[in-house]
């Protein structure tokens, strides 16, 4: 998108951007939510979406994101918010597995439709699968919610490797991203599907917005929980794509979105006027994220939310970290799960943990404090918040079996002397 040179520009600093991004996550101690399923739905309806992984060498990624967000968070909780009917299970606007406010369903209804009447990818299969699709359907509307074990694959039929899904686990995939079926609940890990307006039957019947009003929606979303974005990418599209493009032209026009130029970035990002508003306010000229003494360092999960965007997280943090759980062994430059460190809004290190729950240890194997980083300021703030971390997981303890693993040398004993003296230590 070119922006007409008239259009009054704005100019953040490098450290005002990252204070804003921070923010608008609901990252920087400043936001409250109530206990409970109540405040899961808040976190939820304010961050836009909360990714959900099967990774569980820790706590699974959707978990985790919430309890970033809410100290005395519990899976339960999440549990009760969607039992609630208040979350759903859908697909993102990144285009990603994830519990979205059930305030947003008709806007999602309407990309939904829009994938399902598609002639190429998911649209296509579904019309050429068209009788197996609908005998699914006909089995859930008789039978209620089912998963795909309760589909049996065709005789001899063999898959061969991770996507190569027998065909009934397909068509439900199909369905589920078209909007055919929701998710009712989960047995285990495992998917129940039943149809939209018995998971959700107040949200189905309200009216489908028009395209113009999903699109106008979409970047206001996507602003709202990032604070400032530069590639707005959601549902497939960019700035440079219609039909997010032109809307983004009229919106600027009309003053419904702000481009900023941001210190050392490429080209602008765009911000809601209200959030600068709350940045001037919130934090004053000089003024940065409060880091108080009893503040502690955040384990953040490497799907959340304020980094998942890597280009804009390496722009704004200066890190280039990469997720090489999907990496062989011998590719990996630093661990399987690597987990960054934020305090106040800096990006100050890494961590690769496992949780050994029935042995209640979190076991830190590798730990990495950024050269720009004080370690020594941060150390006390770094094991309160591994000890917090560590009993989100389910452990009582944390251990350093290879001080060798942590840098900068010498920080390993350290923080295993402060998480002793806490009652929460290990060698």
């Amino acid at each position: 998108m070119t922006i007409p040179e008239s259009t009054p520009r704005t100019s953040l600093s490098l450290a005002e951007a990252r204070r804003l991004a921070v923010w608008a996550q609901a990252l920087d101690g400043r936001w409250e939510a109530p206990p409970g399923a109540e405040g899961v739905v808040r976190a939820v309806e304010r961050l836009g979406y909360v990714q959900i992984d099967t990774i569980s060498v820790v706590e699974r990624a959707h978990h985790h994101i919430l309890w970033s967000r809410l100290p005395d968070y519990a899976p339960g909780a999440l549990d009760a918010a969607v039992a609630g009917r208040r979350v759903f299970e859908g697909w993102s606007w990144r285009r990603t597995a994830a519990h979205l406010p059930t305030a947003d369903y008709a806007f999602y209804a309407w990309r939904m439709r829009q994938e399902a009447a598609r002639r190429d990818g998911w649209g296509a299969w579904l019309a050429e699968h068209a009788d197996l699709a609908e005998g699914i359907l006909a089995r859930i509307r008789d039978e209620g919610p089912l998963g795909s074990a309760d589909f049996a694959a065709p005789e001899g039929f063999q898959g061969r490797g991770w996507w190569d899904w027998k065909p009934a686990k397909r068509a439900l995939e199909h369905l589920f991203i078209s909007g055919r079926v929701l998710v009712a609940s989960r047995k285990g890990f495992q998917r129940l599907y039943d149809l939209p307006e018995r998971v959700l039957p107040e949200a189905t019947a309200a009216p489908v917005p028009s395209g113009d009003e999903a699109v106008r929606w979409l970047i206001r979303r996507i602003l709202r929980g990032q604070g400032l974005s530069r590639t707005l990418t959601g549902w497939g599209w960019d700035v440079t794509r219609e039909p997010l493009s032109s809307t983004l032209a009229e919106m600027v026009a009309q003053g419904e979105v702000v481009p900023v130029e941001v210190e050392g970035a490429r080209g602008p990002y765009y911000v809601l006027p209200e959030a600068l508003e709350r940045l001037s306010g919130a934090y004053p000229e000089g003024a940065g994220v409060a880091r108080p003494s009893e503040a502690e360092v955040r384990v953040l999960s490497p799907f959340d939310p304020l980094l998942i965007d890597r280009p804009r997280f390496g722009e704004l943090f200066g890190r280039d970290y990469r997720l090489e759980c999907y990496l062989p062994a011998a590719k990996r430059r630093f661990g399987y799960y690597l987990l960054p460190l934020l305090w106040g809004s800096e990006i100050v290190g890494r961590l690769d943990a496992k949780a050994h729950r029935a042995e209640g240890r979190l076991e830190v194997r590798r730990l990495e404090i950024e050269p720009d980083a004080d370690a020594s300021a941060l150390a006390a703030a770094l094991a309160r918040g591994l000890a917090a971390y560590a009993r989100m997981n389910g452990c009582a303890e944390v251990e350093f079996p290879e001080r060798e693993a942590v840098s900068p040398e010498g920080l390993g004993e350290t923080l295993a002397e402060a998480l002793a003296a806490g009652g929460g230590g290990g060698c």
